[in-house]
Formats: C-alpha cells, structure tokens, sequence
C-alpha cells in the first residue's frame, strides 16, 4: 500500500505475512508489517527515532491502533544506500554484453530487477519476459524481447 499522506515517515507498507505464513511464528494471530521509508541529505531521517516514527504512522494511518503497541512482537531496521537500479548511458551497452554472458551459464535475467530495465519492469512487463523466456526455452521460441533488445543495444 502507497502513502502520499505527511503524517507517516513510510511511503510505502507490505504486508509481508500476506506472502507467506512462514514469516510469523503463529499466521493465526501475528502478522508481519515491512515499512518502506527513502532518505537522502535533502530528506534527512532520524535512525535513532526512526522505528517509533513508523509505529506513529501507522496509527496515524489506521494501519495499527494505539492498543495495539502492547502486541508488537520484534521490530527490525535495515538499512540500505541503494536499493533501485539507477540508469546510466552506459547500462544498455553493458546489458548487451552481460545478458547473453549469463545467458550461455544458463541464468536468464529477467523481472524488475533482474533485467536491470526499472523503468520498464512493472508487473505485466515482468510476466511478458517470463512468457517470452517460457515461450523461447519450451517452445523453442525466437529470441525474447529483452535478449533481442540488449543485443541491439536498445
């Protein structure tokens, strides 16, 4: 779920145990919350406060209530620098190289991230390359779209 609101450090929450059960020791009475909050020198975050901000916001935002404190289990903060591919001049020259190298050790890149095209990888983008790549493996298919557009540079 996406949060333009300006009462939550987050901007984005996922509902990690919606994915699998697995991830919380009882699914029938626990579930587990992953709270996206981006920051750099002009959007500066407080790491010290930063874990009851996000529980601030989501009473804020209806996700929790304020009761519902006494039930938090764990809270983990993990912080990364980077965590979207960033495009560069050089990225499709380099795709063109590093896509069939993969390729010819059997490991077929592709989704979001794994085709290194964020820009181009929603959803129903993601699931086109896997038809295409099934398409090309079982079918023995022409070229994907993706490999086709690497090799060209594109």
């Amino acid at each position: 779920m996406y949060f333009p609101e300006d009462n939550c450090p987050f901007y984005r929450v996922t509902y990690l145990s919606n994915y699998s059960p697995d991830v919380v020791p009882d699914a029938t009475r626990q579930y587990s919350l992953l709270a996206e909050i981006s920051h750099s020198p002009c959007k500066q975050v407080d790491t010290a406060r930063v874990v009851e901000d996000t529980v601030q916001g989501m009473i804020n935002t209806q996700l929790l209530r304020e009761r519902d404190r006494d039930d938090i289990v764990d809270t983990f903060l993990i912080e990364r620098d980077y965590t979207y591919p960033t495009p560069s001049l050089e990225r499709d020259h380099a795709l063109a190289t590093v896509l069939p190298w993969l390729e010819s050790k059997g490991v077929y890149s592709r989704g979001r991230f794994g085709a290194w095209r964020y820009e181009v990888g929603n959803m129903d983008h993601s699931v086109a390359q896997g038809v295409e790549w099934a398409n090309r493996i079982v079918l023995d298919a022409a070229t994907d779209e993706l490999t086709y557009q690497a090799r060209r540079g594109c």
